[in-house]
């Protein structure tokens, strides 16, 4: 039962981590380019105390039809890596302009931290269930 368990989990999050990456792909696939400028850094509170802490900065760029939108980048970074006024490069949803996104900030990352733990947990489980059955139990 034990191993079992172990591949329920690995198949869960190794199927999140897939899902993940899909839908980054589809987002960057999908979506309109446009140098913008960093108006301001927004700092967060994580984790369950709130010790962590990351930056999120704010964009105002064009889209391709000439709109300005102001926009908090979905995501964020433990490292302050934009100052106000700063040049982005950003990717945005031309159907929903305020969905922006920094391309390359990291979000594969978590991803492929998703998926290596589902594969980890998957053949760990599949190990224990072969070794249960070789011995009998």
């Amino acid at each position: 039962i034990v191993g079992l368990i172990f591949a329920a989990a690995g198949a869960l999050f190794a199927g999140i981590g897939i899902a993940a990456a899909r839908s980054s792909r589809h987002f960057e696939q999908a979506a309109a380019r446009a140098t913008g400028t960093v108006t301001e850094m927004r700092s967060r509170a994580v984790g369950r105390t709130g010790g962590g802490m990351v930056w999120v900065p704010v964009v105002r760029f064009q889209t391709d039809d000439g709109r300005t939108v102001d926009a908090e980048v979905g995501g964020g970074t433990n490292v302050k890596r934009w100052e106000p006024g700063q040049p982005i490069e950003v990717s945005y949803d031309p159907a929903n302009p305020a969905d922006v996104r920094v391309p390359g900030s990291g979000g594969g990352m978590i991803q492929g931290v998703f998926l290596g733990i589902g594969i980890l947990f998957g053949v760990t489980g599949l190990l224990i269930v072969a070794a249960a059955v070789a011995v009998g139990i």
